[in-house]
């Protein structure tokens, strides 16, 4: 029984770095960006077809020899950590700002104490007002895709756009 769970542990140590190392792999129809030689900005587009010479981007050909980089997209993400982190440090800054500020129950209480519990007070309103904020903001994931390994593949019903993961 120990040995067979060694063993699967140690398969599962060894087969992930090879798991891991597999590039993303881009069709026609995936949402790419893609740096040229000479262009300051990347370009983004829908991938249409990849000819032998010439990668051709919603109807905007570019010469292979200029693609200098290819990311896919693998879908856009929601940024509610990040709003919620804003949102705990901005409620706790204004939070004790306002505890520093107050007058504390006449003296009962340290000007610190007051400011710590009004900025605990703050980061708690903050936390989920700004998480709420960071989920309605969404971003685009990249995933870089070899230019060594695009090919074509000829398919029963015609070329077909694949890309090579040759391990």
């Amino acid at each position: 029984m120990r040995a067979g769970f060694v063993l699967a542990l140690l398969a599962g140590v060894l087969l992930t770095p090879e798991l891991a190392a597999q590039e993303p792999a881009a069709r026609a129809g995936d949402l790419v960006r893609i740096e040229v030689a000479g262009h300051a900005a990347r370009k983004i587009g829908t991938l249409i077809r990849l000819t032998p010479d010439t990668l051709i981007l919603d109807a905007d050909p570019i010469p292979r020899q200029q693609i200098k980089g290819l990311e896919r997209s693998s879908g856009r993400k929601s940024r509610w950590l990040r709003g919620l982190a804003v949102g705990f440090g901005a409620g706790m800054a204004a939070g004790a700002i306002v505890g520093a500020a107050h007058p504390c129950l006449d003296g009962e209480f340290t000007q610190l104490w007051c400011a710590g519990f009004f900025g605990a007070i703050g980061a708690v309103a903050g936390a989920p007002i700004g998480a709420l904020i960071g989920s309605r903001s969404h971003t685009e994931r990249w995933r870089r895709v070899p230019l060594d390994r695009l090919s074509l593949s000829a398919g029963s019903t015609g070329f077909r756009l694949g890309f090579a993961l040759p391990f």
